[in-house]
């Protein structure tokens, strides 16, 4: 009995069987893709990212798209858009600050100049304000009181709910005052 010679395109590929295996171009690409992204993240324009990586506009703006999709789609947390406004805001401060360097050699008018300090030393505040304090008031009341909930229900539990007779009316009293006491 002879054994037929295998034809190797009779097999599925390897692709047919888990699609999400990419091909090395597919993740050069990519690679390429998330480096102009990085670079253009970091403040730099079109020109500089082509004299560091050596590719064309088109390719980068392509590029920079395509990772901007990638990143639409994927679900994101509150401390990812916190980080990603935060990364905003210091990249405008930048391009901010490199404008009054420019404005400086070209002997612009001090007025002009103050406006942008006057810019850049806002959105400093604002990172100030909205990004070195460990929560929001909002956030630290929330958990607050929801640690009081998980306290309460371990009494109830523990005690049964007779044990708790007159707490929840002195509970909402006391939160009343101390809201009251804040504003």
């Amino acid at each position: 009995m002879a054994i037929a010679p295998r034809d190797d395109e009779d097999e599925p590929k390897l692709e047919e069987w888990d699609p999400d295996i990419r091909k090395p171009i597919e993740l050069k690409r990519e690679s390429r893709q998330e480096w102009h992204a990085l670079l253009w993240l970091q403040g730099k324009t079109y020109r500089e990212i082509g004299e560091l990586t050596g590719w064309g506009r088109n390719t980068i703006w392509e590029d920079i798209k395509e990772v901007q999709t990638r990143w639409a789609q994927t679900p994101i947390s509150n401390q990812d858009v916190r980080t990603l406004a935060l990364m905003s805001l210091r990249i405008l401060r930048t391009e901010i600050m490199q404008t009054i360097d420019e404005a400086k050699d070209k002997d612009a008018p001090y007025n002009q100049i103050a406006k942008l300090y006057t810019e850049a030393a806002g959105i400093d505040k604002l990172i100030l304000t909205r990004y070195t304090q460990p929560q929001g008031e909002g956030e630290a009341v929330a958990a607050a009181e929801e640690r009081a909930m998980i306290v309460i229900d371990y009494f109830t539990e523990k005690y049964g709910a007779e044990a708790l007779a007159g707490f929840e009316e002195y509970y909402n009293r006391r939160v009343a005052q101390k809201r009251v006491l804040r504003n």
